[in-house]
């Protein structure tokens, strides 16, 4: 077969080299595409030790699977002859982190494309037995040439949601790779589609409103979070994020105007503040004090007002 190997610094050769083993625990992938990562430019510029000369490069490979060794366990729903993209990372599976699902932060973490691993610029690649989970099934209308960016899509589109960016925040992208160039185009489309899709927190201790409430923003293609009082409203903010709430203005434990006052000594100075529509009956807003009003009306976006 042919394979590009790094000879030196600043050097490649097209050679002929004999087709690799199946590793009795892996596969074999007939490489159809391989993508040029930075890492493989600076290891080309710079040399690296975990590619000693002559050497085969290349770690974002999509191809087909063409063999498989006899204990090889390929994941579930792929099999010989499917067309795959062959994720770069290598983690041992079994570390505590591993177990945790911070595989990112594996104590045995390794990269295909280095050694002990020989890459993917070649017509045929090796998948070892640790690469195997990773190996992905690809739509049979996507490109090879496309299905390359797979992994730094991947890494962009991760940093758009652990950021979990939405409209209206400022984000800063360094670079102008591929992972960079991805993430601002995953940022504009998120952004977009959060202007007509709204993460919502429903909070009323009426079972009949709550859902009568949620079925009316679900149905305008809205997700939402429902619960029972103003308690259950805050422990639900504090584990994620939404972009605008509902509160009944009578709960137990924590009503709606006290939540909110809560909300909002929690934001302080922030730029961002969460909007808040207060569900109240008309006798129950006839009812506030002057200062009850006067609070009302500082720190909520709106009161809907319904008869009893």
């Amino acid at each position: 077969m042919r394979a590009a190997f790094m000879t030196g610094v600043n050097a490649v050769e097209i050679r002929m080299t004999s087709e690799p083993d199946v590793d009795p625990d892996g596969a074999i992938l007939r490489v159809e595409a391989c993508g040029i990562c930075g890492t493989d430019a600076r290891t080309f510029f710079n040399g690296d030790p975990k590619a000693p000369a002559p050497w085969i490069l290349g770690h974002e490979p999509v191809g087909v699977i063409e063999d498989v060794g006899p204990a090889g366990k390929l994941p579930s729903g792929v099999k010989k002859g499917d067309r795959v993209f062959l994720g770069s990372i290598l983690t041992c599976g079994e570390c505590r982190w591993c177990t945790e699902g911070f595989q990112n932060l594996c104590d045995h973490h390794l990269l295909y494309g280095y050694d002990p691993f020989p890459g993917a610029y070649a017509e045929y690649a090796p998948v070892p037995a640790i690469a195997m989970k990773n190996v992905i099934p690809l739509p049979p209308d996507l490109p090879s040439d496309l299905a390359t960016v797979a992994d730094p899509f991947a890494c962009a589109l991760n940093g758009v949601e652990v950021l979990d960016v939405r409209l209206g925040d400022t984000v800063v992208i360094l670079g102008a790779g591929p992972i960079a160039s991805s993430r601002r185009l995953v940022t504009r489309h998120t952004v977009r589609e959060s202007r007509s899709r709204l993460r919502a927190l429903v909070a009323d201790d009426n079972p009949v409103n709550r859902t009568l409430a949620v079925r009316l923003l679900e149905g305008h293609g809205h997700s939402v979070v429902a619960v029972g009082d103003g308690r259950e409203a805050l422990d639900a903010l504090e584990r994620e994020r939404f972009d605008l709430a509902l509160f009944d203005l009578e709960m137990p434990r924590v009503d709606g105007l006290e939540a909110t006052a809560e909300i909002r000594r929690r934001e302080g100075s922030a730029d961002r503040h969460l909007p808040i529509i207060e569900l109240a009956e008309g006798e129950r807003l006839a009812g506030l004090d002057r200062r009850e009003r006067a609070s009302l009306q500082r720190i909520v976006l709106a009161v809907a007002v319904s008869s009893p």
